[in-house]
């Protein structure tokens, strides 16, 4: 034993040394445990919100998806009806052609030559009266029209009547 050293006070010493140094390492593990803690709130809020801003930016192709496809429908719309149209006149003009042609006699060359001093009118049809008849004619032909067969099955019945 040393003489003049006291035992007791350096045994208290190392007694308040382990204390502090126990305390600082609950402290830290407590330190550590709640930043582990705040880390995973933020990275689950960061998820959340990404998940709601993926939501939201669906939401918004959806949107306009549907009115894309909202203007595609009426353009088709209307060039079907500008197809239908179309048809109508050329079903007109046939029509008059026919008419003229039967009213009319035709040379070689391709002049019309009025027979039979019968008026030929070959001025425009209003399209009131051009569409009445026009569709007076297409109901008139789709009327003597047969129905066409659908499917292999009915394509080769057909074939076979068309060839007896």
């Amino acid at each position: 034993m040393v003489e003049g050293f006291d035992y007791g006070v350096a045994e208290a010493e190392r007694t308040e040394t382990q204390t502090a140094l126990s305390e600082a390492q609950q402290t830290s593990e407590r330190i550590v445990a709640e930043a582990q803690e705040q880390a995973k709130q933020t990275l689950d809020d960061a998820r959340k919100a990404a998940q709601q801003e993926a939501f939201d930016l669906r939401r918004q192709a959806l949107k306009e998806v549907k009115a894309i496809l909202s203007r595609v429908e009426s353009v088709r719309a209307a060039a079907d009806e500008e197809l239908e149209t179309q048809r109508i006149f050329s079903n007109i003009a046939k029509i008059k052609a026919n008419s003229a042609t039967l009213i009319t006699g035709q040379t070689a060359n391709g002049h019309v030559e009025v027979t039979g001093g019968l008026p030929v009118d070959v001025s425009p049809t209003p399209i009131a009266e051009a569409i009445s008849e026009t569709s007076a004619l297409v109901t008139a032909e789709v009327s003597d029209q047969p129905k066409a067969a659908t499917g292999r099955k009915a394509t080769g019945k057909r074939d076979k009547k068309a060839a007896k």
